[in-house]
This record gives structure tokens, sequence and C-alpha cells, in this order.
């Protein structure tokens, strides 16, 4: 299979948010129908009978769920390609820190239907703790093979950074958690470093493009550390989470290529629909 018929950064970025825009509005806008009352729009009031009584409410609601589970191991899975391509990781960092702050009140207000909620932290909040634990531990283990000592100390402060990074997840009570910040390490750790890789440029219709080519054993290794930080999900958070495992396919499509730029499109569209579906919820409910 050529490189064009597989899969790209940018399709893989396109099937995460539009799996979770389902699950959004799944939770924000179909879960409060779950009471049995729907909005009457042209009183304003909530009644029992309404447009979705013959709907199964509930399995519409599980459907969108289930299908929300496919994004977020995505999304690591892209956190980690980007960790290790990028050149500049304080700048990569710096954009996860000022997107999970913009993005914390539309998701407090989307969520908890409140300006402000410290029980609940945005999902990018989750990528950011696991990015912060890749940086510190890759810049303590630069070094490490000039001596036993060092690669000793080297790895016992990694693995305590690796431990407070989760911790954090937890005592933050981020999305996904603990769970989430672990699947992030592992997907990088496991799945992204090591010898089995190289990248190609080749310019097509006029466009550069960086192709990346992969041994087959790096690619079994990928594959496997994202089961792994699947089945994290699921052991952490619940057994829906078995449903992303149908990631694999498109990710063991994936070429190594980003596709069409669009490097900001989700920093604006996750705040962004989160505020738009909030103002439509308080619209209608």
């Amino acid at each position: 299979m050529t490189d064009e018929r597989r899969v790209s950064g940018l399709t893989l970025k396109v099937i995460a948010i539009v799996t979770m825009l389902i699950d959004h509005i799944t939770y924000v806008l179909i879960a409060p129908l779950l009471s049995g009352k729907y909005p009457d729009l042209m009183s304003g009031r909530m009644v029992i009978a309404g447009p979705f009584t013959g709907l199964d409410i509930q399995a519409v609601y599980q459907i969108g769920r289930g299908i929300g589970r496919i994004a977020f191991p995505i999304f690591i899975f892209l956190l980690a390609e980007g960790f290790y391509h990028t050149r500049n990781r304080a700048k990569y960092l710096f954009r996860l820190f000022i997107f999970a702050l913009i993005s914390e009140i539309p998701f407090d207000l989307a969520f908890k239907k409140s300006f402000f909620y410290t029980g609940y932290q945005n999902v990018v909040i989750t990528l950011l703790l696991g990015g912060l634990a890749i940086t510190l531990v890759e810049f303590l283990t630069r070094r490490a093979w000039e001596s036993i000592f060092l690669r000793i100390i080297s790895y016992v402060a990694s693995f305590f950074i690796a431990a407070l990074s989760i911790y954090a997840g937890k005592l933050l009570f981020t999305d996904y958690a603990a769970g989430g910040v672990a699947a992030v390490l592992i997907m990088y750790f496991m799945g992204e470093t090591g010898n089995g890789r190289v990248m190609r440029r080749e310019t097509r219709n006029g466009r550069e493009d960086i192709y990346e080519v992969v041994t087959y054993g790096f690619k079994l290794r990928r594959l496997l550390a994202f089961t792994l930080s699947v089945v994290i999900l699921v052991f952490t958070t619940s057994r829906s989470e078995l449903i992303a495992l149908i990631d694999i396919l498109p990710i063991a499509m994936y070429n190594g290529s980003k596709g069409s730029q669009r490097k900001y499109f989700f920093y604006i569209f996750y705040p962004a629909h989160l505020l738009i579906l909030f103002i439509i919820w308080r619209a209608v409910f």
C-alpha cells in the first residue's frame, strides 16, 4: 500500500475530533433527556412527553458515549508522535499549558454547569502532565550512560517523576486522571522511542512532505504500546474503553506524515465547541 493510501496524522486528528464531538454532544445534550423529561421549545418548560418519546434515549446515550471512547487514545498517540518529532519541547509544552488554561472555563461550563469547578479538569491538563514527565525523564537520562552511577540515579529519579505525574493526574482530578497520564507515558516510552524509524522527504504535486519509514518490529512495538495504553484506561476508568482498540486499524495504517498543517485547529476547536455546547444546553434546557 502506498503512502497516499495510508493514514496521515491529520486523518487521525480528524477521527479523534469527530468522535470526541459526538461524545460531548451526547454528554451535554442527550444525557439530560435520560430523566424522561424533554424540552418544550414553545413554552420553555420541561415536559413528560416530547419529540423523543418513541426513541430509546438510553441506547442513543450509550452509543454516543461508546463512540467517544475512540478519541482519547488517538490523542495520546498524536501527543507521543508530536513529542518525538518536535524541535522545541518547551514551546510545545507552553502551547499545551496556555490552551489548558483557556479550555478550563468552557470545560467546567459544559460538564459541570459552573464557571469554575475544581473537582474535574480538562483533558489538555492530562496531556500536559504526561508531556512534562516525558521531558523531565528524557532530560535526566540523556547523559546517564556515562557511568553506572549516573544510570542508576537517573532511573530512580525517572521512576519518581513518572509516579509523581501519574499521582498529579489523580490529585488534580483531570479527565482520565492517573490512568490517562500513565497511558501517555507508556505510549511514548514504549511505542515512540528506540531504533527502527527513519524519516524521508518527498515532493508531490509541488508540496514537500515528510514521511516515516519504520521496520515491522517497530510498528509491532508501537501497536503493542497502544494496546497496553488502552488496557490501562480500561482498568483505571471503565470497560467501555475497550472500544478504543478499534483505533489499532488506522494507527497500523499510519504513514508518519503530518498531512495538511492545521497546527492550532484542535487547540481552538476544543474550548470553542465546549462553549457552544454549553450555550445550546442553556438555551434548550
